[in-house]
This record gives C-alpha cells, sequence and structure tokens, in this order.
C-alpha cells in the first residue's frame, strides 16, 4: 500500500510540473503565457463577425482581457471563426473550443474498435523435468493482439469549463497456448512442490478486461499547448483461466489441472490532457493524456486437479489496494463540422491484481499440510494497443 501511494504522489508531482497553470512555481514563467494570450487577443478581429453571435448568452466585450479564454472560445461560432480567420489564426494561440455551437450544450458520441495485446505475466514455472529444470513456464505463453469494441461519449454546455465523459472499451479474446511432447514430465500444482507426472501436456491461458470510466475536464485556457486537468471514477474488471491437460503417467487417464482468477477494482483517478497541436483551428488536432489512480480490488481465485481417481477443489477471496496508470496520444481529423475520424495508442498498467498462474503459488493441494488456497494479489499486467473510431458532434 504504501508503494502504491508513493506512486500516486510521484504522478501527481509531474501533472503539476508539466501544467502551464503550474509553470511559474517551476521556473518556466507565466509571463510567457499570458504574452502570448495577450498578443492572440489583440490580433484577433471578431468585431466583423459581431452580429452573428451577437444572440448569444454570455457574449460580452470581446476585447476584456479579464474575460476568461475558455468562455470567450465557447461563445465562437464556426462561421464567426472562419471569417475572423480567413487570413490564418494567430500564431501560437487558438480557442479551445472555437468549432463548438455558441449556445446551449453540445455532445460528441464516438464508437469504434480497439486493437490490443497483453504483456505474459511475470514467469512463474508451470513444468520440470525428472530433475527439476524448467521445461516451460509463463514466458512461453504470449498473447496476440485482439480486437475489441470502444464507445465514448461527452457533453459540455457552452460558457461553462467543465466537460464530462464516459468511456468504454473491453477485449474478451486474450488467449495463449502452448504445449510440450514429453513423458513423464513433472507439472508444477501448489506451493508445497506437489507435482504430477503428465504425458504430452497442452497448455491454454485466457484473459479478459473490461473499462469503464466516468470523467470530468476543466478547460484552462486558449494557448498552445493547452492543458486540461481531470478527475473521475473508473471501473475495471479483469478475468482469467489458465488450463493444463495431458494424461496422467501412471495410468494413461485424462487429467487436468485449473485455476480462474477474478479482479473487480473500483475507485477515483487523476489525469492531465494536453492539446500539442491544433491545426486550422481544430481540423487536426493531437492530445496527450496521463492518468493514475489507486483502486480497492476485490478478487477470488478457484483451483481444481482432476485425474480420474483424485477430484480436488480449493477457492479463496481477498481485497486489497491495485495501482492504475495509462499515458496515451491522440490524433483527430474533422471530416466537417460534425463528423471527425480519431486514432488512439493507449498503454494501460495494472498493480496489484491476482493472475491466474500466479495463484499456484499461495494453493495446497495435498493433505497433509491440507487443502487450502490464498489470493496472490501481487500480479502485474501491461495492455497495450491503438483504437480507431468515429466520432459524431450534436
Amino acid at each position: 500500500m504504501k508503494a502504491t501511494f508513493r506512486k500516486l504522489v510521484v504522478f501527481v508531482g509531474l501533472l503539476a510540473m508539466t501544467s502551464p497553470a503550474m509553470a511559474s512555481h517551476f521556473g518556466w514563467g507565466t509571463e510567457k503565457w499570458d504574452a502570448i494570450c495577450n498578443v492572440g487577443w489583440n490580433m484577433m478581429d471578431f468585431e466583423a463577425c459581431s452580429q452573428d453571435c451577437e444572440s448569444c448568452e454570455y457574449y460580452p466585450g470581446y476585447d476584456d482581457p479579464n474575460w476568461p479564454s475558455w468562455q470567450f472560445a465557447d461563445l465562437v461560432e464556426n462561421r464567426c471563426r472562419k471569417r475572423a480567420f480567413a487570413s490564418g489564426p494567430p500564431p501560437g494561440c487558438h480557442p479551445s473550443k472555437a468549432c463548438q455551437s455558441c449556445s446551449g450544450y453540445t455532445f460528441t458520441g464516438e464508437g469504434g474498435i480497439v486493437y490490443m495485446t497483453r504483456d505474459s505475466a511475470a514467469s512463474q514455472v508451470l513444468l520440470q523435468d525428472g530433475g527439476g529444470a524448467t521445461l516451460f513456464d509463463t514466458d512461453d505463453l504470449g498473447f496476440d493482439y485482439e480486437f475489441g469494441p470502444s464507445f465514448r461519449l461527452t457533453g459540455k454546455y457552452a460558457g461553462n469549463p467543465w466537460e464530462f465523459e464516459f468511456v468504454y472499451y473491453g477485449v474478451h479474446d486474450f488467449l495463449a497456448v502452448g504445449s510440450v511432447i514429453g513423458n513423464n514430465t513433472q507439472l508444477l500444482l501448489d506451493n508445497n512442490g506437489t507435482v504430477a507426472g503428465v504425458n504430452d501436456p497442452n497448455f491454454r491461458y485466457e484473459s479478459q478486461i473490461d473499462n469503464l470510466e466516468f470523467n470530468m475536464y476543466l478547460d484552462s485556457g486558449c494557448c498552445l499547448p493547452r492543458s486540461r486537468w481531470m478527475f473521475g471514477a473508473r471501473w475495471i474488471e479483469l478475468d482469467e483461466s489458465y488450463t493444463v491437460s495431458g494424461n496422467n503417467f501412471l495410468n494413461g487417464l485424462p487429467m487436468q489441472h485449473g485455476i480462474r482468477a477474478y479482479n473487480r477494482m473500483y475507485g477515483f483517478q487523476l489525469g492531465l490532457e494536453t492539446n500539442w497541436v491544433n491545426y486550422q483551428c481544430g481540423r487536426l488536432t493531437l492530445d496527450s493524456t496521463i492518468k493514475a489512480g489507486v483502486f480497492g480490488n476485490t478478487a477470488d481465485q478457484a483451483t481444481t486437479f482432476n485425474d480420474q481417481a483424485t477430484n480436488v477443489f480449493t477457492n479463496s477471496f481477498d481485497d486489497s489496494s491495485a495501482f492504475t496508470g495509462e499515458v496515451s496520444i491522440t490524433g483527430k481529423f474533422a471530416v466537417n463540422d460534425w463528423i471527425s475520424l480519431r486514432a488512439n495508442y493507449t498503454a494501460l498498467w495494472l498493480e496489484g491484481v491476482a493472475l491466474a498462474p500466479d495463484q499456484i503459488q499461495t494453493t495446497s493441494l495435498v493433505d497433509p499440510p491440507g487443502i487450502s488456497s490464498t489470493v496472490d494479489m501481487s500480479g502485474q499486467s501491461l495492455y497495450h494497443g491503438a483504437f480507431f473510431g468515429i466520432e459524431f458532434k450534436r
């Protein structure tokens, strides 16, 4: 728990250091950001299009330097922006939401796919020879990239700096398989060093993940790089299954060793989104996002062994803390005012989870000392891959 807390403290410190709003505390100087914004305001000529926006509920004097830039940007309609920026936007400063309607709610919905892989678990010995040398372990089980659905919904009211976001994605088909050809190989069963002689064992490792988030973003200004703080709630479900099948060396009958592990993680997260590129006032954008959170994890595991003559079962439950960290980069291209193409690459790190093969080290399948188990929740897992979607704006 202490290590997880230290990681969160370090992460929050990094967020603060990379935020323009905190620049003065780290030697960058807020004067630089203010100067860029002030030059931008003076260069923007919205006089020509003020009539188009005069009906906006919050429309004040466009040249008021004390008026929040995010609010001003929200009120500039697409037709106003095109007229004001006829000769190109001023260098270094872009309205953060200039392509939105000047009043009312704006919603965006995105549907797409995720193409993701999961790195193998830390090495766990699964099969040995008669002398105790490793023949097969979890490093020999590698997951391929798999597809899954992804959905995203955002909403914002003009003149308000807050934007909400719902996110879901899931991949249910992670699969790694392997086999060893040989007689009387020693299959490791538990933490007592118990082994079973097996001929030609086949290994199957399955995993699936579901991710659901609700986040709130706070706009911070108009100048690039423009950053938005984020906080939200997140739920992650990770389920795994590990199975070994083969023939018993002694009697030739089928035998199977199976482990299932379940994780239910829930908690809060903090993050920072930074807009690095806003070409042609939003037609092409490039953002980066970092998130981290400390979660509660409710986990359980169930282990079985069956060789026709013996049928053993044990299961256990536990609760502990878990850490999540995510880094992503997103590019978006606006086809028109309502449709955009969106691509993203994300890396998600989970720590403090129960992985199926790791449960071998916390399970006893012989009596004495007794058939029992606890949940090993020291596992770490890395998911990374690309997201592709179409975004619709209303």
